[in-house]
């Protein structure tokens, strides 16, 4: 599988544990960059304060219930700002809500994930959606600081 650069905004730390341990175990390709709040969110896809050095992600795992900047909140700016490119948002949450899923496609999701309870089922799923992105979808360029293009297709 290609490498793939992946921003995972979740508040839950063992969600992102979850996230982390399935890349060690199964042995996924790409790194995982966590942020805990929206506006970490934010900040880190536009390469600020802490996060100046960050890379573009190819990929973005957002959860909707952020504290500070929300998940929807994030998404809308992500889709609404010319300064972030194109990149795939997937909303994993533990939302039941209807009405959640259709916010979150009408603001550009990419797809809505639900959060197993089970963490072996968690861990399947962020496998498949990995695999998914790395391999199967074609994912746009995503430009860096030198202004050079990189993709996932090498």
């Amino acid at each position: 599988m290609k490498q793939i650069d992946i921003l995972v905004a979740e508040d839950n730390r063992g969600d992102i544990h979850l996230v982390e341990q399935a890349f060690a175990e199964r042995d996924l390709p790409g790194e995982i960059h966590s942020v805990q709040t929206g506006e970490e969110a934010i900040d880190f896809l536009s390469q600020r304060g802490p996060f100046a050095e960050a890379p573009r992600p190819d990929l973005i795992v957002l959860d909707l219930n952020l504290p500070v900047t929300s998940g929807p909140e994030v998404l809308t700016k992500i889709r609404s700002d010319p300064e972030f490119p194109p990149i795939p948002v997937i909303v994993l949450t533990g939302s039941r809500s209807d009405g959640d899923v259709t916010r979150m496609y009408s603001a550009g999701a990419n797809a809505y994930l639900r959060k197993p309870a089970d963490p072996n089922d968690f861990m399947d799923r962020m496998e498949r959606l990995v695999y998914f992105w790395a391999e199967e979808a074609t994912l746009p360029p995503v430009e860096e600081n030198s202004g050079e293009e990189r993709s996932t297709d090498q």
